[in-house]
């Protein structure tokens, strides 16, 4: 591709020209469709707007994505390039719904941006096209999809329980979303290790089934919808650690005990310093 060394930095750009236009279309007051709708039709025609400018911020990634992808020599899928980023893009959209600080709501969007610019070059030296193998080392893209990985759950997570406290959604369809999310951050390890799909499908499947266990259990639990998505956030952290441990045939006792010595007492600690609702 002509130019491609400028995809990483365009695609933050376009990030912040999506993220500022669904702000802008989220207070929108529509005064002319005031006259003309009642307030449920423009709820409905401010979500259509939403969906409508996030669906060209997925686009736009897909786009830069497929630049990246038909420049190399080993072709990647571009949906499977986007995967990540749109994700944490759209639970990092839930999640807000439910904050009041404009602080912490521009200074995520800061952070997300910035994974973004982050993620994009790493897929930029990951398709070989800058860098030596030598310098490249300090630019792993598995790293990157890992701790991704784990803020995009924490987000998806807490929104979704979210979703539950204050728009009373129901419980199957929210764990039925937290376990497609959950196989799609696992593939995401997959393809950037270049393993097909088939090959860790029983794992994929596994893990789910545990966090599906879990989430539900957890639903039932009156903690704030924070709390139960970093509960749920910190077993995820575990499962996937293990399962991936296990995938390459790299699980042990010593590394059981790392992960389940830092788990079970920041869940302890948790659970003793949350409040009740």
């Amino acid at each position: 591709m002509k130019h491609a060394n400028f995809v990483p930095l365009m695609a933050p750009l376009s990030a912040i020209s999506v993220f500022v236009s669904l702000f802008f279309v989220s207070r929108l007051n529509l005064p002319i469709l005031n006259r003309y709708l009642l307030n449920s039709s423009i709820l409905t025609v401010k979500i259509l707007l939403l969906f409508l400018v996030f669906g060209v911020f997925v686009y736009s990634l897909y786009f830069f994505a497929s630049k990246l992808s038909d420049a190399a020599l080993n072709k990647v899928d571009s949906l499977s390039i986007i995967a990540l980023p749109v994700v944490m893009s759209g639970s990092y959209f839930v999640f807000v719904l439910f904050l009041q600080s404009k602080l912490l709501i521009n200074l995520l969007m800061a952070v997300l941006i910035i994974f973004i610019y982050l993620y994009f070059l790493s897929v930029y030296y990951f398709l070989d096209l800058g860098m030596n193998n030598d310098t490249k080392k300090g630019y792993s893209l598995f790293n990157l999809t890992q701790y991704g990985g784990f803020f995009t759950f924490y987000l998806a997570a807490s929104g979704i329980y979210g979703l539950q406290s204050f728009v009373a959604t129901p419980t199957w369809l929210n764990i039925l979303i937290i376990v497609l999310i959950n196989g799609l951050l696992f593939y995401t390890m997959l393809w950037t290790n270049k393993r097909s799909l088939t090959d860790g499908l029983n794992v994929i499947i596994l893990s789910s089934l545990v966090i599906m266990e879990i989430g539900w259990s957890l639903s039932f639990l009156s903690f704030k919808h924070t709390i139960l998505g970093l509960l749920l956030s910190l077993c995820y952290y575990v499962l996937n650690g293990l399962s991936w441990n296990y995938y390459i045939g790299n699980l042990n006792e010593v590394l059981i005990k790392k992960y389940l010595t830092f788990v079970i007492p920041a869940i302890i600690i948790i659970l003793l310093t949350s409040q009740w609702l």
